[in-house]
C-alpha cells in the first residue's frame, strides 16, 4: 500500500490544481495528521475500497493514450512497458517492477554496446569538417563513449553533431553535448555546430 499509493497521492494533488512544492508539504501533513489522531478510523476502509480508488486512478494514468505513445516510441520503449504491465497484474508491484527492469535491461544493453556515433569528414569552403552522426538511439551508457569521441576532437576544428537521425536521445546525453557547446567547444577554439537537436528538446 505504502508503494501503491505513491501515484495516487501525486495524481490527487495535481488534479486539484497543486503545482507548487508547498502543495506536497500540506498533503503531507494532511496524512501525518490523520495516521496520528485517527488511526481507526482510518482501518474502518475496507480494503476492497482502497482497491477501487487504485484501479481507476491507474486506468486514468495507463489509458489507451499512453500505450498508443508507448506503441510509437518503438519495441524497445513498448515491449517492457507491456510486460511490466503483465507481470505487476500476475504477481504484485514489486515483482512487476523487477520483471520490467530486466526486460529493459536486456533491450537497452545490445544499444548501448554499439558505438553512439559515426565519425564522418567532410569538405567544406573553409578546409575540412567534422561531422558526428549519432545513432538511432542514444541512451545514457552511451555518454562515455560519446563524449569520448567528443574529446579526441583536435582543437581548431569544425565540428558538426548530427542527430538528424536520431529517433530517442537520453537527456543526460543531450545535457552533456550542451555542456560541451557552452563551455569545452568556445575553450578548445572548436566552430561547433549541431543539427537535428530540435526535436529531442
Amino acid at each position: 500500500l505504502p508503494l501503491t499509493s505513491v501515484i495516487v497521492r501525486s495524481s490527487v494533488n495535481i488534479a486539484t490544481g497543486g503545482q507548487t512544492r508547498i502543495s506536497c508539504f500540506i498533503h503531507g501533513v494532511f496524512l501525518l495528521t490523520t495516521v496520528m489522531f485517527f488511526p481507526a478510523l482510518l482501518n474502518t476502509i475496507p480494503l476492497a475500497t482502497l482497491a477501487a480508488i487504485l484501479i481507476v486512478t491507474g486506468f486514468k494514468l495507463a489509458g489507451i493514450p499512453l500505450f498508443k505513445q508507448m506503441w510509437k516510441s518503438g519495441r524497445n520503449q513498448f515491449v517492457p512497458f507491456v510486460i511490466t504491465i503483465i507481470a505487476i497484474v500476475l504477481t504484485d508491484l514489486l515483482i512487476g517492477l523487477l520483471v520490467g527492469m530486466g526486460v529493459a535491461i536486456f533491450f537497452i544493453l545490445p544499444a548501448s554496446l554499439k558505438l553512439p556515433a559515426r565519425r564522418v569528414v567532410e569538405k567544406g569552403s573553409d578546409g575540412d569538417i567534422l561531422k558526428i552522426e549519432l545513432v538511432n538511439r542514444v541512451s545514457f551508457l552511451n555518454r562515455a563513449s560519446l563524449m569520448k569521441t567528443l574529446h579526441e576532437v583536435p582543437n581548431g576544428t569544425q565540428l558538426v553533431i548530427d542527430a538528424s537521425s536520431t529517433v530517442y536521445i537520453d537527456p543526460d546525453i543531450i545535457n552533456s553535448i550542451t555542456d560541451f557547446e557552452k563551455q569545452t567547444a568556445p575553450a578548445r577554439d572548436l566552430k561547433l555546430s549541431l543539427v537535428g537537436f530540435k526535436d529531442q528538446q
